[in-house]
């Protein structure tokens, strides 16, 4: 953010000039007041705007006003999986008589980085930051040096808190799930790999195949760059078209395995009965569907709750700032998408 200095030397006049057009106060030849405001809005200069409290009372404590920065390209509200996120971190803040205000903004506009207001003007205690900021947004903010979470972010940065959905330790309990049914050739569905959620699954996938011995295939990965219906889809289309013996498909995502389970189910194969699919995030509807989707839940409701708590913990404990990734245990939702493997061979 630039400062009143910054504008008077980018205009070339005084300070006191500046703080004169800002005020509206006359005397400043017309010229010069044009000049100094066409730099404050190419600078994005925001005034501080002071609030009046009433005096507390002894003892009582100040309402934290914490930020919700979605740098998402959609509304968050309107998305299952994120909302469930900022669902929990409303929860959380209602809980502890806090206010939560929830900005989206761009991470980067053609004009370079534009920071939301609660910002600029540091009329907030503390931030959670989720979606897609990149990394000069990410180093804007930490120049005003307020406590900061952030919450499932696409990537990983250093020197910020994470709280992140526990992706390795789900997927590792998925194919655990599915081998103890019996199923040795398990076929993945991928989301978007550019996220670092992504990868994670994808790496954990790897992993707990070699751990328990089961072999795998790189023709057995279909990866697809969504994390939607179409890549279930379009990853099932290709998995049956390259006539693989698998007989359990681990989809990294709910909106994957629905996709992946109506094209299985459209070839005229049965699930589970000639195929077990297994989806991620226990997405609301999942329960729904025929059949109901068996899924890994990495509690999204309480990651956000876990969010605003780590944030508030920072704002009482400054000791508490030292970066820390966190995360809440995942669990395998059995339901009927998933079957022995016996009633899966032909």
């Amino acid at each position: 953010m630039a400062t009143l200095k910054q504008i008077a030397e980018a205009a070339g006049v005084s300070p006191a000039t500046v703080s004169y057009v800002l005020n509206n106060q006359p005397d400043v030849a017309l010229e010069t007041r044009q000049r100094v405001l066409a730099m404050v809005e190419k600078m994005h200069f925001v005034r501080r705007r002071y609030v009046r409290r009433r005096p507390a009372a002894a003892g009582a404590v100040r309402t934290k006003s914490l930020s919700f920065i979605s740098c998402l390209p959609f509304d968050p509200w309107g998305e299952s999986y994120w909302g469930q996120l900022l669902s929990g971190c409303l929860a959380e803040a209602h809980d502890a008589e806090a206010v939560l205000q929830v900005a989206r903004i761009d991470s980067e506009t053609a004009d370079g980085v534009v920071l939301p207001v609660a910002v600029r003007e540091r009329a907030t205690d503390g931030l959670i930051v989720t979606g897609f900021p990149s990394a000069a947004l990410m180093a804007s903010l930490a120049e005003y040096e307020l406590p900061m979470v952030c919450l499932d972010t696409k990537d990983v940065a250093s020197g910020f808190h994470h709280v992140r959905p526990d992706n390795t330790g789900g997927t590792i309990k998925a194919v655990e799930h599915l081998h103890a049914l019996g199923h040795e050739r398990i076929a993945v569905i991928t989301g978007d790999l550019s996220f670092a959620g992504d990868t994670e699954r994808l790496g954990a996938y790897f992993a707990a195949m070699t751990q328990l011995g089961l072999p795998w295939s790189d023709e057995w990965i279909m990866r697809e760059p969504w994390m939607s219906n179409r890549s279930g889809e379009e990853g099932m289309a290709e998995l049956l078209r390259r006539k693989l013996d698998v007989t359990a498909v681990f989809c990294m995502g709910d909106w994957i395995a629905r996709g992946a389970i109506e094209v299985a189910q459209a070839a005229g194969l049965s699930v589970p009965g000639d195929l077990s699919i297994i989806g991620f995030d226990n997405q609301p509807w999942s329960a729904a569907l025929a059949p109901a989707i068996t899924t890994v839940d990495v509690n999204l409701v309480d990651l956000g709750r876990l969010t605003v708590r780590r944030l508030l913990d920072q704002l009482a404990s400054p000791h508490l700032r030292t970066p820390q990734r966190l995360t809440l245990e995942a669990t395998v939702v059995v339901r009927g998408s998933t079957g022995a493997v016996e009633a899966a061979a032909p």
